[in-house]
C-alpha cells in the first residue's frame, strides 16, 4: 500500500484518475439506491418515453396508434432505451431504461470534471465531481425513466465543447461546428433546447468577437449555428413529413406555452385541471368519476382545444395560448408578471424529489445551497476574471431557464442545468480564489484579444 501511495502521489493524472473511478462507483450505487421498485406509478411522460420506445425496438417505427402525438417527445431518451434494450437483449422496460439512466448518470462524474477542469483546472473539476455525485435530485432523476439524467450530460458535453472551441481565444472557428452539434444532439434530447441551439450561437458571436474580433467572431457563431441545425435537420424533416405540419424537435410547444400562459392556473397543469375539470367531463363522460388531480392532461387539453371548434387540436391550443397573453399578459400584466416570478421560482426555488415524490426541507435547502454557492461563484468569476467562457455558460443557464419559465417550469427542469451550473461554480471560485493568491490560471483571461 505504501508504494502504491507513493506511485500515486508522483503521478497526478493516475490519482484524478482513481478519483474520478471512486466517484462514479459512489455515484452508481447513490442512483440504485434511490431506483424505484418495478411496480412504482410512473409520469404519463414517463409511459410515453417508454411507449415510444418500446415501438421502434417492436415494431421498427416511431409512436403506434395509441398515441395522439408522438412527436410531443423529443426522441433521444426514448432512442436510449430502445438501445439498452438491444444491447443487453433484455425488453423495454423500466428496469432496463432504469439501467440505462443509471449508466448515463454515472458518466455526468466525468463529464463534469471535464468541464469544470478545461475552465480552471484539475482541482475544480475534482470539486465539482464530488458535489455533482453527492447532489441527491441527480441521483433520483436516474431512478426515473425522463429526460433529465440524459438531458444534463448532454448539456455538460455540449459546454465542453463550447469550453474547447473557445481555449485558443476562438482562433478556430470551425471547432464550434462541433459544440452546436452537440448542442443540436442535446435539443433532440429536451426539446426545449431548440430555442437554446438557435439563440446561443449569437451569444458566442458577441463573446467570440471580443476575444479575437468581428471576423471571427461572426464565422464562429455562424459554424456553431451551422452544426445544430444539420443535427436537428434530418429530424425535423422525418417528424414534420409524418405529422403534416412542420415540428423543429417537438410539437407539445402549444399545449405547453398555453398552460405556461394561463394565469387562473398559475401556470401548472394541475391549476388547468382544476380549471377545466367540469369541461373535460363533458367533451369525456368516461372521465366522470376520475378525481380532478386524476385527470389525463391530454383529455383536459382536448376540452380546452374543444372551445375553438373548426381548427385542429395543436392551432386551437396556439388560439388558447394567444387569447392567454392577450387577456392576461397586456390586460394584468402585474398579476401576470407575478406568476412569472412564481414560476421562475418554483424551478430554481426546490429540489427535485423524483416522480409523485416531494423533496423534504434537508433536501431543498441542500438544493438552495448549493446553487446559490455556485451562482454566486460563477458570478464573481465573471467579475473579477472576466473569462467568457464562463459568460457563455451563464448565458445558456438564463436562456433555458427563460424558456422554461415562459412554457411550464418545475423543479425537474433545474436538475439538467445543476451539473452545469455546479462546473461553472466549481470553477469561477477556483479562478477567484487563484486571483486573489495573485496566481495566474490555467488559460489566459478570454477577454481581448491579444
Amino acid at each position: 500500500m505504501g508504494r502504491l501511495a507513493r506511485r500515486v502521489s508522483r503521478r497526478p493524472a493516475l490519482t484524478i484518475a482513481l478519483a474520478i473511478a471512486v466517484l462514479m462507483s459512489a455515484s452508481a450505487a447513490l442512483e440504485l439506491r434511490w431506483a424505484p421498485p418495478a411496480h412504482g406509478r410512473l409520469s404519463a411522460d414517463e409511459r410515453a418515453y417508454l411507449r415510444l420506445a418500446r415501438d421502434v425496438v417492436e415494431r421498427g417505427h416511431w409512436g403506434d396508434l395509441g398515441l395522439k402525438q408522438p412527436f410531443r417527445w423529443a426522441p433521444g431518451t426514448p432512442l436510449l432505451f430502445a438501445a439498452a434494450a438491444e444491447l443487453t437483449g433484455q425488453p423495454v422496460d423500466r428496469q432496463t431504461a432504469v439501467g440505462a439512466q443509471v449508466a448515463v448518470g454515472t458518466l455526468l462524474i466525468p463529464a463534469t470534471f471535464l468541464l469544470a477542469a478545461a475552465l480552471a483546472g484539475p482541482l475544480a473539476g475534482l470539486g465539482a465531481s464530488v458535489v455533482v455525485t453527492v447532489y441527491q435530485p441527480l441521483s433520483r432523476a436516474s431512478g426515473t425513466t425522463g429526460t433529465e439524467t440524459l438531458g444534463a450530460l448532454m448539456i455538460v458535453l455540449a459546454l465542453l465543447m463550447l469550453a474547447w472551441s473557445m481555449r485558443d481565444q476562438g482562433r478556430r472557428p470551425t471547432r464550434f461546428l462541433a459544440a452546436g452539434g452537440t448542442l443540436g444532439l442535446a435539443a433532440l434530447v429536451r426539446g426545449d433546447l431548440v430555442p437554446v441551439a438557435v439563440l446561443l450561437p449569437f451569444v458566442v458571436t458577441m463573446a467570440a468577437s471580443r476575444i479575437s474580433g468581428m471576423r471571427r467572431g461572426l464565422m464562429s457563431g455562424a459554424v456553431m449555428l451551422s452544426g445544430a441545425v444539420a443535427v436537428m435537420a434530418p429530424w425535423s424533416v422525418f417528424a414534420s413529413s409524418h405529422a403534416h405540419h412542420v415540428v423543429p424537435v417537438t410539437d407539445g410547444g402549444a399545449a405547453n406555452l398555453f398552460v405556461g400562459t394561463d394565469l387562473p392556473a398559475n401556470g401548472t397543469i394541475f391549476g388547468v385541471k382544476r380549471q377545466f375539470a367540469a369541461q373535460t367531463r363533458r367533451v369525456h363522460p368516461a372521465t366522470r368519476h376520475v378525481r380532478t388531480f386524476a385527470l389525463p392532461e391530454e383529455l383536459v387539453l382536448d376540452a380546452v382545444a374543444a372551445q375553438y371548434p373548426g381548427r385542429t387540436r395543436d392551432a386551437a391550443l396556439r388560439a388558447a395560448a394567444r387569447e392567454n397573453l392577450r387577456r392576461y399578459a397586456l390586460g394584468r400584466p402585474v398579476a401576470f408578471a407575478g406568476m412569472e416570478v412564481r414560476k421562475l421560482w418554483r424551478m430554481w426555488g426546490g429540489a427535485y424529489a423524483g416522480t409523485r415524490h416531494r423533496a423534504g426541507p434537508g433536501a431543498t435547502w441542500e438544493h438552495r445551497l448549493l446553487a446559490g454557492v455556485a451562482l454566486l461563484g460563477l458570478l464573481g468569476a465573471i467579475g473579477v476574471v472576466r473569462d467568457m467562457r464562463l459568460v457563455v455558460l451563464l448565458a445558456f443557464i438564463v436562456l433555458t431557464t427563460v424558456v422554461d419559465v415562459v412554457f411550464v417550469s418545475e423543479a425537474r427542469h433545474n436538475v439538467r442545468l445543476m451539473p452545469a451550473l455546479l462546473a461553472g461554480g466549481s470553477a469561477g471560485w477556483s479562478m477567484i480564489i487563484r486571483r486573489v493568491h495573485g496566481r495566474r490560471g490555467t488559460w489566459p483571461c478570454l477577454v481581448r484579444g491579444r
